[in-house]
């Protein structure tokens, strides 16, 4: 603003009010001057500014805005201002420069709206991308313990053991460990806090995708040369509905299957290392693996015993080993071990002990824990009562394995039992997962939502 404008401006009256309007102009866009003085008479005070605007243009028969708003009434001004050198012509150029300004301002306005139904389009959008999460977060399963459980690791909080973990949770942490281990590191990487239940599921599903990759692995190591066969069957596998609909929640089924797999890979390849350094972490994430441990303790007793049977020139052919006869030539040749002398006998033993040594420590330590523990879960019994398992029918395997698993043996021998399979998977699991979001239903003797696995 130039100082004679600055000058006019002081001159006129109350200084706060001045302001006030001065301010309102210049949010307009109006380099005010000396038009505006000249067209208000000197005895009006500012706060009446929008009053004797209206009257000198009714004065100029431009146009009668009794009606119209106080923004309106500042389009009027900046139009007239714009125009001040022709206002002896009536005001017919400030009018159409006000109706310029006004039709801008409404396309302007127009425009906004159309954004703002966009914006409202994307949170809508946005709210129904995010509505499945926001079911499965609803239902109080065993993952809400499991999830905060791991993010009072993530977050180191100073407490006692006790006080920390949560007595419902069955588990050793092996899982909660892996996910710090995974988590952590790309947490530093990526400068953002991945300690949510989102990347907590993402860890699962990263294991879904390891399921598929060992099962091929197995396929190949087993049956050689069937590649395409092998692929549709590990993808099956992986996909297994009782497995596949957890591996979207933060439970322990799929990270231990993965590892139990690996496990069984690893001995297959012949690496004993490996193999029992994944059942040391299967047990650590789910201690009924120790099963899976010894049975592969039991799988390098057996390789020994029909290494020597083969020593002992004994024949086993591939139809001998599915058959009984295996069992008796495996006790025949500890027998023939322990009447050809002390030094055949221990030679025997040793070779059996240096194979499964490391998978001995796992279940001698597993073992020890259980002393220790005083039972196989992480805490009391009294902590995981089901008070209703027999009844509890929500879950397919109350029906699927005793009515249809347990009773079928189907010979994979061609392509059609493979594809039948896939389909039937894919059915189950889309109809599991809609279940789960869609038919929910209550108790009689709870408000709580309940949900179908």
């Amino acid at each position: 603003m130039d100082t004679d404008s600055e000058q006019l401006y002081q001159e006129r009256g109350d200084d706060p009010v001045n302001k006030s309007f001065r301010s309102r102009l210049e949010d307009t866009g109006v380099k005010v001057g000396r038009g505006l003085v000249e067209l208000v008479p000197s005895s009006t005070a500012w706060n009446d500014l929008p009053r004797a605007i209206n009257g000198v243009f009714s004065k100029m028969s431009c146009l009668s805005p009794d009606d119209s708003t106080e923004e309106e009434e500042l389009l009027l001004l900046a139009a007239v201002l714009e125009d001040k050198e022709h206002l002896g012509g009536g005001g017919h150029g400030a009018h159409k420069l006000y109706l310029a300004r006004l039709e801008e301002k409404k396309s302007i306005d127009a425009e906004q709206k159309k954004q703002e139904q966009k914006d409202k389009e994307k949170i809508k959008n946005q709210s129904e991308e995010f509505q499945a999460n926001k079911k499965v977060l609803e239902q109080k399963l065993q993952e809400a313990k499991e999830a905060i459980q791991k993010e009072n690791l993530l977050e180191k909080q100073e407490l006692e053991a006790k006080e920390e973990w949560d007595p419902k949770i069955t588990t050793l942490p092996g899982l909660y460990l892996l996910s710090v281990g995974a988590l952590t590191p790309l947490t530093v990487v990526l400068g953002r806090d991945l300690c949510n239940v989102y990347f907590l599921r993402f860890t699962n599903l990263v294991g879904c995708f390891i399921n598929f990759y060992v099962l091929y692995g197995i396929q190949q190591k087993l049956h050689p040369g069937k590649k395409e066969i092998g692929l549709l069957s590990a993808f099956n596998l992986a996909t297994f509905p009782l497995l596949y609909f957890f591996t979207f929640l933060y439970y322990t089924d799929t990270i231990s299957t993965s590892l139990v797999l690996l496990m069984y890979l690893f001995h297959l390849y012949g690496h004993n290392f490996l193999s029992a350094a994944s059942g040391f972490i299967a047990v650590i994430v789910r201690q009924t693996n120790i099963i899976w441990v010894g049975f592969i303790l039991l799988k390098i007793v057996e390789n020994v015993l029909k290494d020597k049977a083969i020593a002992y020139k004994r024949k086993v052919t591939p139809p001998t080993l599915r058959s009984s006869k295996y069992f008796q030539i495996l006790l025949l040749t500890i027998q023939q071990s322990w009447k050809s002398g002390f030094s055949s006998f221990s030679t025997l033993i040793i070779d059996i002990l240096r194979e499964s040594s490391l998978f001995i420590i796992v279940c001698l330590s597993f073992v020890t824990f259980v002393i220790w523990n005083g039972s196989i879960v992480v805490v009391g019994f009294n902590s995981h009562v089901h008070p209703y398992l027999l009844a509890d029918n929500r879950h397919y395997t109350f029906y699927i394995w005793k009515r249809v698993f347990e009773r079928l043996q189907i010979p994979q021998s061609s392509w059609w039992p493979l594809i039948i399979e896939f389909f039937i998977y894919t059915a189950i699991n889309a109809l599991t997962i809609y279940l789960f979001l869609s038919r929910t239903f209550t108790w009689a003797d709870s408000p709580e939502l309940q949900r179908f696995l």
